[in-house]
């Protein structure tokens, strides 16, 4: 990983899981993520994410650590030029109560932790 480097890792067993990752990767206009299905073979290279964690919730590493769920969605949105001025109430105690309350409800009762892995995202509009 880079010093600039943030990927997200998102759970390719998962249509639900890869509809969002397709929405961040859209939000995403700068290309400052990397999008990884846990399907792929480089999902598991940093030694800071276990498969514990990818059936858990939605991973963001970055230089300065791994965040998940929520609090990876919130700084995934305050980097993108389309959702940055959003990003500060994702912050404010209420909303992140109810948001990673949200998040974890949603993430506990998906049952699509089986199946067959969704294809990787193609974005073709960026060059990587």
């Amino acid at each position: 990983m880079t010093d600039t480097e943030r990927t997200i890792i998102w759970d390719s067993h998962c249509s639900f899981c890869r509809r969002w990752a397709r929405v961040l990767a859209w939000l995403d206009v700068t290309g400052a993520h990397r999008f990884v299905g846990t399907a792929e073979p480089d999902a598991y290279a940093d030694p800071r994410v276990t498969r514990e964690d990818t059936d858990r919730a939605l991973q963001l590493l970055t230089p300065r650590g791994r965040f998940e769920g929520y609090d990876a969605i919130r700084r995934v949105l305050a980097r993108s030029p389309i959702t940055f001025w959003l990003a500060p109430l994702l912050w404010l105690p209420p909303v992140r109560a109810v948001g990673e309350r949200l998040y974890w409800r949603i993430a506990a009762s998906r049952t699509c932790a089986i199946g067959s892995p969704q294809p990787p995202l193609k974005m073709p509009w960026r060059r990587r």
